[in-house]
Protein backbone atom coordinates (compact mmCIF):
# COMPACT_ATOMS: atom_id res chain seq x y z
CA UNK A 1 0.00 0.00 0.00
CA UNK A 2 2.70 2.44 1.17
CA UNK A 3 4.39 1.70 -2.52
CA UNK A 4 1.29 2.30 -4.63
CA UNK A 5 0.91 5.74 -2.42
CA UNK A 6 3.95 6.73 -3.41
CA UNK A 7 4.17 5.98 -6.71
CA UNK A 8 0.54 7.70 -7.04
CA UNK A 9 1.77 10.98 -5.16
CA UNK A 10 5.29 10.75 -6.82
CA UNK A 11 5.15 14.80 -8.69
CA UNK A 12 5.95 13.36 -12.13
CA UNK A 13 2.97 11.36 -11.86
CA UNK A 14 1.23 14.14 -10.48
CA UNK A 15 1.96 16.41 -12.91
CA UNK A 16 -0.05 14.17 -15.32
CA UNK A 17 -3.04 15.59 -14.19
CA UNK A 18 -6.12 13.92 -12.98
CA UNK A 19 -7.77 11.43 -15.04
CA UNK A 20 -11.04 12.05 -16.88
CA UNK A 21 -14.48 10.92 -14.75
CA UNK A 22 -18.06 11.40 -15.57
CA UNK A 23 -20.05 13.50 -13.95
CA UNK A 24 -23.54 12.45 -12.22
CA UNK A 25 -25.48 12.79 -15.60
CA UNK A 26 -22.80 10.82 -17.55
CA UNK A 27 -20.85 13.07 -19.56
CA UNK A 28 -16.94 12.61 -19.77
CA UNK A 29 -14.94 15.84 -18.02
CA UNK A 30 -11.88 16.16 -18.93
CA UNK A 31 -10.54 19.93 -17.80
CA UNK A 32 -8.85 19.84 -14.47
CA UNK A 33 -11.23 22.06 -12.81
CA UNK A 34 -14.33 20.29 -13.66
CA UNK A 35 -12.94 17.07 -12.73
CA UNK A 36 -11.14 18.62 -9.27
CA UNK A 37 -14.70 19.92 -8.95
CA UNK A 38 -16.28 16.33 -9.38
CA UNK A 39 -14.17 14.58 -7.14
CA UNK A 40 -15.25 17.18 -4.62
CA UNK A 41 -18.77 16.94 -4.47
CA UNK A 42 -18.34 13.04 -4.99
CA UNK A 43 -16.21 12.75 -1.58
CA UNK A 44 -18.49 15.52 0.36
CA UNK A 45 -21.47 13.14 -0.63
CA UNK A 46 -19.91 10.09 0.44
CA UNK A 47 -18.88 11.29 4.20
CA UNK A 48 -22.63 13.26 4.21
CA UNK A 49 -25.06 10.71 4.03
CA UNK A 50 -27.90 10.76 6.27
CA UNK A 51 -27.64 7.19 7.13
CA UNK A 52 -24.65 7.07 8.77
CA UNK A 53 -25.01 6.57 12.45
CA UNK A 54 -24.58 9.30 15.20
CA UNK A 55 -24.24 6.96 18.15
CA UNK A 56 -22.02 3.91 18.79
CA UNK A 57 -23.75 2.85 21.88
CA UNK A 58 -20.43 3.79 23.88
CA UNK A 59 -21.89 6.72 25.58
CA UNK A 60 -21.86 4.14 28.72
CA UNK A 61 -18.19 4.12 28.32
CA UNK A 62 -17.58 7.88 28.15
CA UNK A 63 -15.74 9.98 31.04
CA UNK A 64 -17.14 13.53 31.02
CA UNK A 65 -17.23 15.81 33.66
CA UNK A 66 -20.01 18.26 34.96
CA UNK A 67 -17.87 21.33 32.66
CA UNK A 68 -18.37 18.63 29.89
CA UNK A 69 -14.46 18.05 29.11
CA UNK A 70 -13.47 14.55 29.85
CA UNK A 71 -10.10 14.10 31.64
CA UNK A 72 -7.32 15.29 30.71
CA UNK A 73 -4.68 14.10 28.11
CA UNK A 74 -2.08 12.35 29.88
CA UNK A 75 1.62 12.35 28.69
CA UNK A 76 2.07 8.76 28.72
CA UNK A 77 -1.19 8.51 26.09
CA UNK A 78 1.15 10.55 23.93
CA UNK A 79 3.93 8.59 24.20
CA UNK A 80 2.03 5.57 23.88
CA UNK A 81 0.01 6.65 20.73
CA UNK A 82 3.96 7.49 19.09
CA UNK A 83 5.34 4.54 20.23
CA UNK A 84 3.29 2.08 18.81
CA UNK A 85 3.07 4.41 15.53
CA UNK A 86 3.68 2.17 11.98
CA UNK A 87 6.68 3.30 10.28
CA UNK A 88 6.83 3.76 6.51
CA UNK A 89 3.15 5.39 6.57
CA UNK A 90 2.48 7.77 3.32
CA UNK A 91 2.86 11.49 4.59
CA UNK A 92 0.00 13.93 5.23
CA UNK A 93 -0.57 17.42 3.75
CA UNK A 94 2.34 18.53 5.81
CA UNK A 95 5.25 16.32 4.27
CA UNK A 96 6.63 15.59 7.88
CA UNK A 97 7.32 11.71 8.18
CA UNK A 98 5.62 9.46 11.35
CA UNK A 99 9.37 8.84 11.85
CA UNK A 100 10.37 12.48 12.25
CA UNK A 101 7.61 12.28 14.89
CA UNK A 102 8.64 9.19 16.27
CA UNK A 103 12.60 10.41 16.57
CA UNK A 104 11.28 13.67 18.88
CA UNK A 105 13.30 13.59 22.10
CA UNK A 106 13.22 16.03 24.61
CA UNK A 107 12.10 19.69 25.09
CA UNK A 108 10.66 19.24 21.34
CA UNK A 109 8.36 16.42 22.66
CA UNK A 110 7.49 17.60 25.74
CA UNK A 111 6.19 21.24 23.94
CA UNK A 112 4.46 18.88 21.35
CA UNK A 113 2.98 16.69 24.22
CA UNK A 114 1.62 20.04 25.38
CA UNK A 115 0.15 21.21 22.29
CA UNK A 116 -1.95 17.76 22.19
CA UNK A 117 -2.71 18.92 25.59
CA UNK A 118 -3.83 22.23 24.45
CA UNK A 119 -6.00 21.28 21.49
CA UNK A 120 -7.64 18.70 24.00
CA UNK A 121 -8.55 21.20 25.90
CA UNK A 122 -9.28 23.88 24.09
CA UNK A 123 -11.14 21.60 21.22
CA UNK A 124 -9.72 24.09 18.49
CA UNK A 125 -6.98 21.69 16.23
CA UNK A 126 -4.76 23.94 13.44
CA UNK A 127 -5.99 24.11 10.05
CA UNK A 128 -3.28 21.93 8.61
CA UNK A 129 -4.35 19.19 11.17
CA UNK A 130 -7.95 19.24 9.43
CA UNK A 131 -6.81 18.92 5.71
CA UNK A 132 -6.21 15.69 4.15
CA UNK A 133 -5.62 14.45 0.71
CA UNK A 134 -8.14 11.82 -1.14
CA UNK A 135 -6.19 9.81 -3.73
CA UNK A 136 -8.02 7.92 -5.42
CA UNK A 137 -7.11 4.09 -6.98
CA UNK A 138 -9.07 2.44 -9.56
CA UNK A 139 -11.10 -0.70 -8.22
CA UNK A 140 -10.83 -1.72 -12.31
CA UNK A 141 -9.42 -0.85 -15.50
CA UNK A 142 -10.30 2.28 -17.92
CA UNK A 143 -12.67 3.57 -14.41
CA UNK A 144 -14.23 6.62 -15.10
CA UNK A 145 -16.97 6.81 -12.60
CA UNK A 146 -15.48 8.00 -9.22
CA UNK A 147 -17.67 4.76 -7.96
CA UNK A 148 -14.83 2.98 -9.75
CA UNK A 149 -12.08 4.25 -7.53
CA UNK A 150 -11.14 3.06 -3.97
CA UNK A 151 -9.89 6.71 -2.08
CA UNK A 152 -7.65 6.75 0.74
CA UNK A 153 -7.08 10.19 2.58
CA UNK A 154 -3.59 11.17 3.38
CA UNK A 155 -3.50 12.98 6.94
CA UNK A 156 -1.19 14.68 9.21
CA UNK A 157 0.69 12.52 11.25
CA UNK A 158 0.72 14.58 14.52
CA UNK A 159 -2.91 15.33 14.15
CA UNK A 160 -3.52 11.65 14.47
CA UNK A 161 -1.58 12.08 18.38
CA UNK A 162 -4.02 14.70 19.01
Amino acid sequence: MYRKVKELTDSNVMSRGIAAVMDRDGNLLTSTDDTKRRWKTFIEDLYNKQDKPTDLGMESEKQVLEDGIGPEVLNIEVEEAIRTQSRRKAEGMDGIPAEFLISLRGEVKEKFEELCQLIYRDGVCPKDFLQSAMIPIEKKKNAVRCEDFRTISLISHASRWC
